[in-house]
């Protein structure tokens, strides 16, 4: 009597022998290019993501700026809230900073980029809406 594991293990190392012949016969690229497109593609996410960081954190460093000269010609209420702004403005860009130093050193994650981004485009929203009274 033959055992009918032994015919199930021939069929799965024979089906297993042809899914790879098969998958190596009609493979565009190597293995060695598609890890190359794969890291290319990589690279090229981070400096997006590297620009997109430092072009927020030079538009909020401007808005900073603005905000502490109308502080100094401004009135004493008005001061004390572009005053506030401004400190909250300045916690935003340290904490972006340090997001860009970790994309940069590739350490960065998508939601620790994405939290540093929404804060900074709130904070610049923010100052904006008080340089604008």
């Amino acid at each position: 009597m033959k055992k009918p594991y032994k015919n199930v293990f021939a069929i799965a190392i024979l089906g297993s022998s042809l899914g790879y012949l098969a998958g190596l016969l009609t493979a565009k690229k190597s293995g060695a290019n598609t890890r190359k497109d794969i890291s290319d593609a990589s690279k090229e996410i981070q400096k997006k993501a590297e620009t997109t960081a430092s072009n927020l954190y030079k538009e909020l460093s401007g808005a900073i700026e603005q905000a502490e000269v109308k502080i100094d010609k401004g009135k004493l209420s008005v001061r004390n809230n572009l005053y506030r702004a401004t400190t909250r403005a300045n916690k935003v860009k340290s904490q972006a900073n340090e997001i860009l130093m970790a994309i940069k050193n590739g350490n960065a994650d998508d939601k620790d980029l994405q939290k540093s981004v929404d804060s900074i485009k709130s904070a610049i929203k923010n100052l904006k809406n008080y340089l604008k009274n």
